[in-house]
């Protein structure tokens, strides 16, 4: 996504105040930017937190079996110690 302002002189766009949108040549080839709906707005927002859910899931899901994955290593190493010292 564009940031700031620097775009609107270098490419030297044009606004249409009235239809809210922004159209620039660049390689030849015109393009127009237009705002979202409120419908895109929210599919787009949508979208976003279903993938960062996923992903906080992912990642809480990988420290559970790290944290399970320790705990199964130190029961075996105590399992281990214990053996040997009643050997």
């Amino acid at each position: 996504m564009l940031l700031g302002m620097p775009w609107q002189f270098n490419r030297k766009a044009k606004h249409d105040g009235f239809k809210n949108k922004y159209s620039l040549e660049k390689d030849d080839r015109i393009y127009t930017l237009a705002p979202l709906t409120p419908k895109q707005v929210y599919q787009n927002q949508f979208q976003l937190k279903k993938s960062y859910e996923e992903e906080h899931l992912d990642s809480t899901k990988v420290e559970e079996q790290a944290k399970q994955h320790g705990e199964n290593v130190r029961k075996s190493e105590n399992k281990v110690s214990h053996e040997l010292k009643t050997k």
